[in-house]
């Protein structure tokens, strides 16, 4: 099911997180709430009629290491009040995150991951995407697709892409196709990233084509979900004189 307009928690200890999450996001949503601990957030969903359902809530979660009481806390919000949850970790700590797949669990994402990409990862989640560190995928039986091995889910579970030819694909790129690739990941249209490279439109197409075709996939939401999580790939010195 996809959920629109959903209203936003940011989990956070620390108060520079909170504030560049919700900077970023306050355009996309209205109703940005911030805790500093996820008691916090319990609290309020339990005190809180207008919290109470869930299905609105989309939880940002900043976890370091792995913190099983955080993930009980998150799966009881799912159980009881259906709050979904993207959870922040570090890279090194993705392979303790095996096992603690549950469906409200809509995403594991990086640290690394720019705060301007945060638009562009909610609106994949909410039209269906499910975005997972691959060890995490294959320990949930969800088909691993892009990147650190993002899901889409569908009805018949999930379709599986080529992450061989991914990881290939992106160090195949040229130096133009990886700018435009970053701008995709951050939610650009054709015309702004024509516009952010001082190109035209029709060049932006070309591009998209051939990145496509490198990475072995079919469309631009799969390339944006590979841009999102592949960030440290993605950061290669690509200036260029402007117009080619």
């Amino acid at each position: 099911m996809t959920h629109a307009h959903s209203d936003l928690a940011i989990v956070s200890p620390t108060y520079f997180v909170r504030e560049g999450v919700r900077t970023q996001l306050s355009d996309l949503r209205n109703n940005i709430i911030s805790f500093p601990t996820m008691d916090e957030l319990e609290r309020h969903l339990a005190s809180a009629p207008s919290a109470r359902s869930g299905d609105t809530l989309l939880a940002i979660v900043d976890l370091g290491a792995l913190d099983e009481s955080a993930f009980s806390q998150l799966r009881g919000m799912w159980t009881d009040q259906g709050v979904r949850c993207i959870v922040l970790s570090d890279e090194e700590n993705f392979a303790d995150l095996r096992g603690q797949y549950f469906e409200g669990l809509r995403a594991i994402v990086s640290h690394g991951v720019e705060l301007q990409n945060f638009a562009a990862l909610i609106g994949l989640i909410e039209a269906g995407y499910v975005i997972l560190p691959e060890m995490v995928a294959k320990s949930a039986q969800v088909a691993s697709m892009a990147g650190f091995g993002q899901s889409q889910l569908d009805e018949d579970g999930a379709d599986e892409l080529d992450l061989e030819t991914i990881r290939t694909g992106l160090y195949q790129l040229t130096a133009r196709e990886t700018q435009v690739l970053k701008l995709v990941g951050k939610g650009f249209g054709n015309k702004r990233v024509a516009t952010q490279l001082n190109i035209s439109a029709t060049t932006v197409r070309l591009h998209l084509r051939s990145i496509l075709r490198k990475l072995g996939i079919e469309n631009r939401t799969q390339a944006a979900l590979i841009a999102i999580n592949n960030l440290a790939t993605l950061k290669m010195d690509t200036a260029m004189p402007i117009g080619s």
